[in-house]
């Protein structure tokens, strides 16, 4: 789990974050300010919601790859389930608020 959470909060954080604060200069699409605060409060929990779990699971002994497994486990599988949700969502939020700006012509290029 811990190899998860440095992977997913570190490299693919700061990859979404450069790509919200590159995008308006390479191509002229701008990004609501509300809507980048949602992306990230949406990715940082669902993030953290999905790998969290895992930590608990592998401390009890639970592998990876089981197929049927106690019903204890399943109130963590079902946290984990919503977290991807939340992340899906995220993503489509990213997909959704790029929008045309009029002040597209007052950004200088880099």
């Amino acid at each position: 789990a811990h190899f998860h959470y440095v992977l997913s909060l570190g490299a693919v954080v700061g990859v979404f974050l450069s790509v919200m604060y590159l995008f308006p200069y390479f191509y002229r699409l701008y990004i609501n300010y509300f809507y980048q605060s949602l992306i990230f409060f949406l990715f940082f929990v669902g993030s953290n919601g999905l790998f969290f779990p895992f930590h608990f699971l592998g401390l009890w002994g639970l592998p990876r790859h089981y197929l049927l497994f106690d019903l204890n486990f399943y109130v963590f599988s079902g946290l984990s389930l919503f977290s991807i949700i939340l992340i899906t969502i995220s993503i489509f939020f990213i997909l959704y608020s790029f929008s045309f700006s009029p002040y597209s012509a007052l950004i200088p290029l880099l």
